[in-house]
């Protein structure tokens, strides 16, 4: 029999979330959600719970049993856009633990975060999942790979989803069980196998005054599972099938090539074509055409191919690229590089704005930041327009460094600003967008949007065009932030519009 047993601290009250429930005999969930790092914040507390929410409700509302892997990876695009939302950055998510296990008939599936306690028995020992597939007696674990729709990456180094990690775990079928330990940090491992093997049979929950965070240890009963399951049967294909399958066809290709879909609307009128027939039609389908040419006789083909190779050779030389120098840094360099003057600035994550010497790479000045720097550098003539994770906009001289003025918004930017000669536009992670005035910083006008802005904003012909989150464009007049229209594109709008 099946049993989850879960070991919470004695000492201490902690917010841990825990989830659990068998929806049939070969098919649970098992969610469990912690910050197991000293950085506790609204931000961090408000993720974990949101994502929580989502991957519960998310497997209860579904009208019929959904496949694990399909609802894992359908759950990491939500956690993905819950991200974005939140407005949380893949740093802010180490330390958290994001467990989430279904089982089926014939494997486990976990998704976690990939510094994580995660642990299976194997041998009578915990040892990490990414660890059990080596050994004298390994497992067959597979890591899968996770899909994301997110069109592009942020300024930042990572996105949610290369933060986490999602593996199967095989049954076995020599019919022994499966057991996993989820949680915790290293040092809670010992205790909480004290606590599980003291405990009283049937106990579903213990508690231990030597653990610091909750962890969850499920056993399944593979042997029961697989002969409960039965054998898997290939599925007849019904008589609609072959047509479900055309109109798939007829949406993806119609609306990739126009061309498709003519090619993909003759297949309703027929049934599929057998084996050695489909073959046959592919073949002649992907027939070249024939072309007219003139044989060259050898000695002509020569000179040809030597008068061809020696000015590519030459011009190969004279193009071929060498490091002139690079520079490391104790954090990402999360930001394009912009020019001004002779040197080159650029921010970090470290919580510093550099300007090296174009070059040699020699440092010329740098200037401290509040959280980092994903906004790219705005330069207009010496002025280099600099905005920072704290909501923080500086106006630096491109010489030394040294600070015109400071406007501090109190909202994370991570867009690039937009600059005139008398204005300079920022979005924020809340969707705001404020102008400044070039000289003085002081605040000229503010426009909301209903989503974040994260792309940069671009400027022309007196208009500031803003992309938002919230899956329009807009279009604001630079010197009163009056909208002069909006285009809805469909969805999030994250990219750097371009105008000239």
């Amino acid at each position: 029999m099946n049993e989850t047993i879960v070991i919470v601290p004695s000492e201490r009250a902690v917010a841990d979330l825990v989830y659990s429930e068998r929806a049939s005999r070969d098919r649970s969930l098992h969610v469990l959600v912690q910050d197991v790092s000293a950085r506790a914040d609204d931000g961090r507390h408000g993720f974990l719970s949101a994502a929580f929410r989502d991957a519960v409700a998310r497997y209860q509302s579904a009208s019929r049993p959904e496949r694990a892997l399909a609802y894992l990876r359908r759950t990491v695009r939500a956690l993905d856009e819950l991200s974005v939302q939140i407005d949380t950055r893949v740093d802010d998510l180490r330390g958290l633990g994001i467990y989430l296990l279904v089982e089926e008939a014939d494997a486990l599936y976990l998704l976690c975060a990939r510094d994580a306690n995660a642990r299976v028995r194997v041998n009578g020992v915990f040892v990490p999942v990414h660890e059990s597939a080596r050994g004298p007696h390994p497992l067959d674990v597979d890591e899968v790979a996770i899909e994301t729709t997110r069109a592009q990456h942020d300024l930042f180094a990572q996105t949610l989803p290369d933060a986490l990690v999602l593996y199967r775990i095989a049954r076995s079928k020599d019919g022994a069980e499966l057991e996993l330990l989820l949680g915790g940090v290293a040092g809670d491992v010992a205790a909480a196998l004290d606590a599980l093997d003291a405990r009283a049979a049937g106990a579903g929950s213990l508690s231990s005054d030597r653990i610091t965070r909750t962890l969850v240890c499920v056993r399944f009963d593979a042997r029961k599972a697989i002969r409960e399951a039965g054998p898997m049967r290939p599925a007849r294909p019904s008589p609609g099938a072959w047509t479900r399958g055309a109109v798939a066809a007829l949406l993806v290709v119609g609306g990739a090539v126009g061309v498709g879909l003519v090619a993909t609307r003759v297949d309703f009128a027929r049934p599929p074509l057998p084996d050695d027939a489909s073959e046959s039609a592919r073949a002649t389908q992907e027939r070249p055409t024939p072309v007219m040419t003139r044989e060259t006789s050898v000695s002509e083909a020569t000179t040809e191919v030597a008068a061809a190779t020696e000015p590519a050779r030459e011009k190969s030389k004279q193009t071929r690229f060498a490091l002139a120098w690079d520079k490391s840094y104790s954090q990402p360099v999360t930001s394009s590089p912009s020019l001004v003057g002779d040197g080159v600035v650029f921010g970090s994550r470290d919580g510093r704005v550099y300007a090296v010497d174009r070059e040699s790479g020699e440092q010329m000045w740098s200037h401290a930041a509040v959280g980092g720097v994903g906004a790219s550098p705005r330069v207009r003539g010496d002025a280099v327009v600099v905005a920072d994770y704290g909501g923080n906009v500086y106006r630096l001289a491109g010489g030394d460094g040294r600070v015109t003025w400071k406007r501090a918004l109190k909202e994370r930017i991570v867009s690039t600003p937009a600059a005139t000669g008398e204005r300079i536009a920022v979005g924020t992670s809340r969707g705001n967008v404020y102008a400044l005035s070039f000289e003085t910083g002081r605040v000229l006008w503010k426009f909301a949007t209903r989503g974040q802005v994260r792309g940069g904003i671009a400027h022309a012909n007196g208009t500031f065009f803003v992309p938002s989150r919230d899956g329009k464009l807009y279009a604001l007049a630079d010197d009163t932030g009056r909208k002069r229209w909006s285009l809805a594109l469909g969805g999030p709008v994250a990219s750097t519009p371009f105008a000239d």
